[in-house]
């Protein structure tokens, strides 16, 4: 039996700039696409009646819907999401996270070749490329300047390309493994960010589970950026701190500031924002292939600290109209 994919397309409507037509036009790329084994669902934050009702008519009982009506991150709905789904169908091989302004058009398989990268190694984690915002100047100073992406040839010049520790990309189009799920309570994107910086973790979250995070060559997505307003209702400029303190619920900005000033941080392998220096990871808990050495240390902290506590948020609690 082959294995499954929950394909998760995420919209927001926090700003009321929907682009109804356009998710349209995108979750019917994603049917085409999708097997008998991949599940199609819509996750939709605090959507307008009518664009729902529009999405429901026209796309009818061909996908799934998750609508949740609380101002909440991208990262908290993605999380809910994927927890209604597994709740329904049962555990999927991965789960693909689709931000609203990606399209596929240019590419009838580009799923099933992003899904087949996962399936052939290791991994917790498999990205796409983006034509835009990919990040290759930030995390890799490739490039001209941070909107240039011609500093992608020399990354991919040898075929995908396996992400080191300390290092990502950005997310728009990316598989997260079972593992994370199952090793991290049931989520699988750290909630405690607000807006920037989530991704800066990805690669420790990867190495906490023993697998590895890989950016496949030939799989590019076409990117709108900031398609429903980037990180809409939690933009991190009207605060008096800079972006990489700025957590969902949990106290800004000293919830950040004390789990980087921990030492157990440092001694447990983790590395926070390492393209701003804030946090540079502990080279001698890895390997010299990437390996962390104390996997069960390092995931301990992961999900103590970068894990939102029921206190602060219950996702047994948030409503979602899942159908």
């Amino acid at each position: 039996m082959k294995q499954k994919l929950l394909i998760v397309y995420n919209t927001c409507g926090i700003l009321k700039n929907e682009n109804v037509n356009y998710y349209i036009a995108t979750l019917n790329s994603l049917l085409e696409q999708a097997n008998d084994d991949h599940h199609v669902v819509i996750s939709g934050c605090l959507h307008r009646q009518d664009v729902k009702t529009k999405i429901k008519t026209i796309l009818g009982n061909r996908i799934s819907y998750s609508f949740i009506d609380e101002k909440l991150p991208v990262n908290v709905t993605f999380n809910k999401t994927v927890q209604k789904a597994v709740e329904k169908f049962g555990n999927f091989k991965g789960y693909l996270f689709i931000d609203s302004g990606i399209n596929f058009h240019h590419d009838r398989n580009a799923i099933n070749k992003l899904f087949d990268t996962h399936c052939s190694g290791d991994y917790a984690m498999t990205a796409s490329r983006t034509d835009t915002d990919a990040g290759t100047f930030l995390w890799f100073n490739e490039g001209k300047n941070y909107t240039d992406e011609s500093g992608q040839e020399v990354l991919f010049q040898n075929g995908d390309l396996e992400i080191p520790i300390g290092k990502t990309v950005n997310l728009h189009c990316q598989i997260f493994d079972h593992s994370i799920y199952e090793n991290f309570d049931n989520k699988l994107i750290p909630d405690i960010f607000a807006s920037h910086c989530t991704e800066s973790v990805f690669s420790y979250l990867c190495a906490a589970v023993n697998k590895k995070f890989i950016v496949t060559k030939n799989v590019v997505a076409s990117h709108l950026v900031g398609m429903d307003g980037p990180s809409a209702g939690f933009r991190p400029e009207i605060n008096p701190f800079p972006a990489w303190q700025h957590t969902f619920l949990a106290p800004s900005p000293d919830t950040i500031l004390k789990i980087i000033s921990d030492p157990e941080a440092f001694e447990s392998g983790l590395g926070y924002e390492e393209c701003q220096n804030i946090l540079p990871h502990n080279k001698e808990k890895y390997t010299k292939e990437g390996k962390c050495i104390d996997q069960q240390r390092l995931r301990d902290f992961i999900k103590e600290n970068l894990f939102l506590k029921p206190v602060f948020l219950d996702y047994n609690k948030i409503q979602c109209d899942f159908t």
